[in-house]
């Protein structure tokens, strides 16, 4: 009985000392030491941290999309008020109250962007705690070196081009408040900027930001960057068990691979090897099964963050050697069991040769499970042009809508653009970010673009790679093309008790249409949902190589073809688009002769060979009064009258045209000497069939 006391008393100490020991600290060190842990964001937080954002939208978009200016788009130099400080004007565009940390920073502007100084008041000091011009603090390396702080894409050749990132996390234990100043004087005229931030709850005890704890992290600061641009982490967890395997995999078929000793997946390497390597991107889907459930299913190039491109990538979480070498260093728990599988989707046969590590994981009441949500919205339709008020023609499309308990950690977009780029460049959304946790009415992530959201801005097409944003390819950015972008979540993961959505603005000032594929990386505690769910049929879709596997030149089953579907000869023919309600689909195509007196040579595909007559709605000017029109070499219709006035339309029919299955040439003679810019503006093309046949029926690549 002596000794259960003494064994009681004992215990009473123990707890009576941990219940006085004083709680962990936050501080710079924790947090660089949090953001190289890839295996930390399997744990649901412990701290119960938010993250939430403040940035530049365009505040008129409040409410929901049925809302008169949800869609708001003027989004640059909106603050939460001004200040006067030492006879100078500042421009709040960050408060918190309370204990913090800022985990992001991005920002950019124009040419005046050299002129703006940035100021962080840290815990209600009246000094800054970090003063400098705007480019240095948070690109140029003021406070760290690369990654921490760069300005993407370094290839871009003008800073203020350039989307600046800070990733250096800004503690403090009281309050911070960032704000902006122009060192002329006046307003801050074209300023943009989302801040991530931790809010941790009442009583967190957190070192506050100083030049002092900026020193003292030097040492820290350089450990983290090396590690993040070499690609790994603090602590490499030791292999506890690894399966090989090289198997060439037959149409529709699959390859398995189970674990059943509880573990965590620790990194997947997969080389992929086939005859037509970016369908097999696309059509070769991973599957991950744990605990009985499964949480991934996505296509392989996409769960490598490079869509079907054939490029290499490398960020915190994914390396890409080349298109056929991938690996994966997501950390995926597991209980009691995991399955991983590969299925080929494709006609084409399909040979695999990789290995999946697992190593030893302790499984807590907070761990949670991996899961992947991946969809493709194909041939989707976007906008028209309108000024800033986003009154029309935009969308929210959905990323993900997660129920459960978890975390976001990150996501990934391929894009195939199919606008014309003629004379100007043709940026392929305008889309803010809008992430709603536990049943927000409105979003606590409401973003300016999705450019900035990617980490660079602009709508740059310049490649580039980093730990937690990369663009591997951009060419989709400027004019017809494939773009992928990716972003992936430490310091700034956003935890959500509930539910979390995520949504992502889509919106184009050239009505076209583009192919949307989304991929978003989660983690939720057992018994999640995710709205994530296997689309084959969508992974079976030819995936776009050029504008016209999306824009098919062929008239549709009313015979109708718009203008910005027809093929042209980029030797001999310019193309550019002017937007308005008015014209069929709000485009007209206008095609340009390179030289005076040079024929425009334009094409479109018809499924079979048919007798029809040709209607062709065109526009013209002052310069373009009449044409002559060949078909297939033959001349169909001289001296066709174009209206002299710009805006008005006509309608040139051709009567018994001889059409050929397959590709007819179509050739436009402008008849006018002293025409400076010969053109045609082709609204669209209707064709009437004569004999009662199967119809002019649109092909369809899907």
């Amino acid at each position: 009985m002596a000794r259960n006391k003494c064994n009681l008393l004992f215990l009473s100490v123990l707890l009576f000392w941990g219940c006085q020991r004083e709680p962990s600290k936050v501080t710079m060190d924790t947090l660089l030491e949090e953001m190289l842990d890839r295996q930390a964001v399997t744990y649901y937080p412990e701290s119960d941290f938010q993250t939430k954002q403040f940035g530049s939208y365009d505040r008129r978009s409040i409410g929901n999309e049925e809302t008169h200016f949800w869609f708001a788009n003027d989004d640059r130099s909106k603050f939460l008020r001004k200040e006067e400080r030492e006879g100078r004007t500042e421009f709040v565009m960050f408060d918190h109250k309370g204990p913090g940390a800022v985990v992001r920073f991005w920002t950019t502007g124009d040419q005046r962007l050299k002129h703006y100084t940035l100021r962080f008041y840290i815990d209600g000091g009246d000094k800054p705690a970090i003063e400098g011009k705007v480019i240095d603090v948070v690109g140029n390396g003021l406070l760290a070196a690369e990654p921490l702080s760069v300005g993407l894409s370094k290839t871009t050749t003008v800073d203020y081009r350039r989307g600046q990132n800070l990733y250096l996390p800004i503690p403090y234990g009281k309050s911070c408040k960032i704000t902006v100043s122009n060192d002329k004087g006046g307003n801050v005229p074209f300023y943009y900027y989302n801040i991530n931030y931790r809010a941790y709850p009442a009583g967190t005890v957190v070192e506050s930001f100083s030049q002092e704890s900026l020193e003292k992290a030097k040492w820290q600061i350089s450990k983290t960057n090396q590690a993040l641009m070499q690609g790994g982490m603090l602590k490499d967890a030791k292999v506890r068990e690894q399966q090989e395997f090289q198997e060439t995999i037959a149409p529709e078929s699959e390859l398995h691979l189970a674990f059943n000793t509880p573990g965590a997946v620790s990194k997947l390497r997969v080389q992929l090897e086939a005859d037509n390597i970016p369908q097999a991107l696309r059509s070769t889907v991973v599957k991950m099964e744990f605990d009985g459930k499964q949480t991934v299913w996505c296509p392989l190039g996409d769960f490598f963050g490079i869509g079907y491109a054939q490029v290499a990538n490398q960020t915190h979480y994914q390396q890409v050697r080349d298109a056929s070498f991938m690996s994966c260093q997501w950390v995926m728990p597991f209980n009691k069991n995991c399955v991983v599988t590969f299925e080929n989707l494709d006609k084409q046969p399909v040979k695999l040769t990789g290995d999946v590590e697992v190593q030893d994981y302790e499984w807590k009441e907070n761990s949670m499970h991996f899961y992947t949500s991946w969809l493709q919205h194909s041939s989707i339709v976007t906008g028209q042009f309108e000024g800033q008020s986003g009154k029309s023609g935009h969308q929210d499309l959905n990323f993900v809508k997660l129920k459960g308990q978890g975390v976001l950690v990150g996501d990934a977009l391929t894009i195939f653009n199919t606008a014309h780029n003629g004379n100007r460049t043709v940026w392929w959304g305008e889309g803010d970010e809008k992430i709603y946790i536990d049943g927000e009415s409105q979003p606590s992530h409401f973003g300016t673009g999705t450019e900035d959201y990617y980490g660079y801005a602009w709508g740059r097409g310049e490649a580039f790679m980093h730990p937690f944003v990369s663009q591997p390819i951009g060419e989709g950015n400027r004019h017809a093309g494939l773009t992928v972008n990716s972003r992936f979540r430490a310091l700034d993961r956003i935890p959500f008790k509930r539910s979390l959505r995520f949504d992502m603005e889509l919106w184009h000032w050239i009505r076209t249409k583009v192919d949307y594929a989304p991929v978003v990386y989660s983690y939720m505690k057992p018994g999640g949902e995710s709205s994530g769910h296997p689309n084959p049929f969508q992974a079976k879709e030819k995936v776009a190589l050029n504008r016209y596997d999306i824009m098919v030149p062929v008239p549709d089953k009313n015979g109708k073809l718009e203008g910005d579907c027809i093929l042209y000869n980029k030797k001999t023919t310019l193309v550019r688009a002017e937007n308005n309600p008015k014209y069929s689909g709000s485009n007209l195509t206008k095609f340009t002769a390179h030289q005076h007196n040079q024929p425009i040579e334009v094409a479109f595909e018809m499924k079979e060979s048919k007798a029809a007559d040709l209607d062709f709605v065109v526009f013209g000017t002052k310069d373009c009064p009449s044409l002559d029109l060949y078909l297939n070499g033959e001349l169909v219709k001289k001296g066709a009258v174009v209206p002299g006035k710009s805006g008005q339309s006509r309608t040139v029919t051709v009567k018994h045209a001889k059409l050929l299955e397959g590709k007819n040439n179509l050739v436009f003679k402008v008849q006018r000497k002293c025409c400076k810019t010969p053109y045609v503006g082709l609204d669209y093309i209707t064709v009437k069939e004569h004999a009662v046949s199967s119809g002019a029926e649109q092909i369809v690549r899907r």
